[in-house]
């Protein structure tokens, strides 16, 4: 989860290769393949960053 008192900026669900997911985005959608790709992004290689 996030900490309190901080806000999700956005994700990075693949790592830098990927496309940028925003914080509305990644709120709302489920964190497996078919939810990353329809949210227009991809998991790559498993990396995940979260700002």
């Amino acid at each position: 989860g996030i900490r309190e008192g901080r806000t999700l900026k956005a994700v990075i669900p693949g790592g830098s290769s990927t496309p940028v997911l925003t914080a509305e985005v990644a709120m709302g959608m489920t964190m497996d393949y078919d939810g990353i790709e329809k949210a227009g992004s991809m998991l790559g290689a498993g990396s995940v960053i979260i700002m």
